[in-house]
């Protein structure tokens, strides 16, 4: 993990929360940073800052002794496939003289569609983290180029909409005897 010298604490607390930035406490639970980088990836990309509350008040990080492995081992084991992201940690010193961090994850648009180990399949839209039913996940699969459009079914379609002597024909093809 490398130390971020490159934003100052004042930038990440001014920054508005929105499609590409997202700030969380330290308390929240590694799956749940695990289902926002889900979203983020399956976006535009963007940042997550742990260890900042929603009004950019920091909180830190470091008081959670496994905090940055956890959520290692969440971003290989709990989201499939793994997303390109990075880990930086920004150190600052709270106002009664204690050092701290926060933790500054840069996560990679993708042209994979990610899920989580629940088979749940998140996506930023604004601020928001949103979980897609299967029609939208559906959407995203085919949008991405991973689902052929002939493995999705066909509706409002009858048996009189086939055309018998080209399906005769095929089947014959790969050896099919009757129809």
């Amino acid at each position: 993990m490398s130390h971020d010298q490159g934003v100052s604490l004042e930038e990440l607390q001014a920054v508005k929360e929105g499609q590409t930035f997202d700030r969380k406490s330290g308390k929240v639970g590694p799956k749940k940073i695990g289902d926002l980088v889900i979203g983020f990836a399956n976006a535009d990309g963007g940042r997550i800052v742990v260890g900042m509350e929603d009004g950019g008040t920091p909180s830190g990080f470091r008081y959670l002794p496994n905090g940055t492995s956890e959520i290692r081992e969440v971003l290989t084991q709990w989201v499939s496939p793994p997303p390109k992201y990075s880990i930086q940690s920004k150190e600052f010193t709270h106002t009664n003289g204690i050092s701290d961090e926060l933790l500054i994850i840069d996560v990679e648009q993708s042209t994979d569609v990610h899920k989580n180990a629940k088979d749940e399949v998140y996506v930023r839209i604004g601020s928001q983290n949103k979980l897609l039913n299967f029609e939208e996940r559906e959407a995203l699969l085919s949008e991405r180029g991973k689902r052929n459009f002939e493995v999705g079914t066909a509706e409002k379609v009858s048996i009189e909409d086939l055309d018998l002597e080209l399906l005769e024909n095929y089947g014959a093809m790969i050896g099919i005897k009757e129809p």
